[in-house]
């Protein structure tokens, strides 16, 4: 079975539409070169959350794959902007289930 992020981002008000334009070209591909599949990202209505979901083979690939983006220079380079964007951020892992 794969396994599942719903990442939750809340985002200052009036910056959604530059967060998106760094989260396209900067934070996906970086992320994407660190193994993590990014499949789909929603905003709500207000423009003032943002989430996204990622795919993992495994729950051991979740770990590996954090460890090696948190230590990695691109990491470090994001980070240091991310503030300027996101004031809270929450990440739950999802483990799929048959539905039927």
């Amino acid at each position: 079975m794969a396994w599942y992020q719903l990442r939750k981002y809340i985002i200052r008000t009036g910056k959604m539409e530059q967060f998106l334009s760094a989260w396209r070209e900067r934070i996906v591909p970086a992320r994407e070169q660190h193994g993590f599949q990014v499949l789909e990202a929603y905003v709500e209505q207000d423009k003032s959350n943002f989430y996204w979901i990622l795919r993992w083979d495994s729950e051991v690939a979740i770990a590996e794959g954090e460890n090696k983006f948190l230590s990695s220079p691109e990491y470090q380079a994001l980070n240091k902007d991310l503030g300027e964007f996101i004031t809270a951020m929450e990440t739950s892992t999802l483990e799929s289930v048959p539905v039927r």
